[in-house]
């Protein structure tokens, strides 16, 4: 997911130069594509445009590809083309100079769609890597333990740093920071999806 918004975001970049035209509805259609747990959509159009004196059929309504069921921007697009189809009022279209033949209608990026594709992968990618860490950390304090067990076989008491040392801590007490951590980290990844999704619904309105 990571690697698809990166090349969706080099891509909405590259369309900023490309070049504008007008283009013509010729067909659309809003299509649901369903699974056991929710219905993904995704607006198709097919359009007609003119560049350099040549005429060219283009498909490809904006810049990130697919279906989905994030905000209401397959939906809104999906009326727009609709109308601006039924009155055959001309659209703003974007036209790659090098491949006039490539087009698209809408270059920019939807803030909410990405910040699900890139926070979500990264989240979960520290969840794991949190649990590997914490599993190697255990692991190493347990070797830790069997070694001062092995050489102070008759001295329980160098076996743990705070029995070394003269007092004992206290059993199920432990830092609070790892959990503010965590907090912080989950908060902070939370809000980078709900805010770009709060900002797709105001422009939405």
């Amino acid at each position: 997911f990571a690697w698809f918004s990166l090349q969706t975001y080099r891509e909405s970049v590259a369309m900023k130069a490309w070049d504008t035209t007008t283009a013509t509805i010729t067909h659309t259609e809003l299509k649901s594509h369903r699974n056991d747990k929710s219905t993904s959509y995704e607006v198709k159009a097919t359009y007609a445009y003119t560049y350099a004196g040549k005429e060219f059929t283009g498909d490809r309504v904006g810049v990130h590809k697919g279906s989905d069921n994030i905000g209401s921007w397959q939906h809104d697009t999906y009326h727009l083309l609709e109308e601006n189809c039924q009155s055959g009022a001309p659209m703003t279209c974007y036209v790659d100079p090098e491949s006039p033949d490539h087009a698209v209608l809408f270059r920019e990026i939807r803030p909410g769609l990405m910040a699900l594709m890139t926070l979500l992968p990264l989240l979960f990618a520290g969840i794991g890597l949190g649990i590997m860490g914490a599993g190697a950390a255990l692991a190493l304090k347990h070797r830790r333990v069997a070694v001062l067990r092995a050489r102070f076989a008759d001295e329980p008491w160098q076996w743990r740093a705070d029995w070394s040392l003269g007092y004992c801590r206290q059993r199920g007490h432990s830092s609070p920071w790892p959990v503010a951590v965590a907090a912080v980290v989950w908060n902070s990844l939370a809000w980078g999806v709900v805010v770009p999704l709060m900002l797709d619904g105001l422009q939405a309105t």
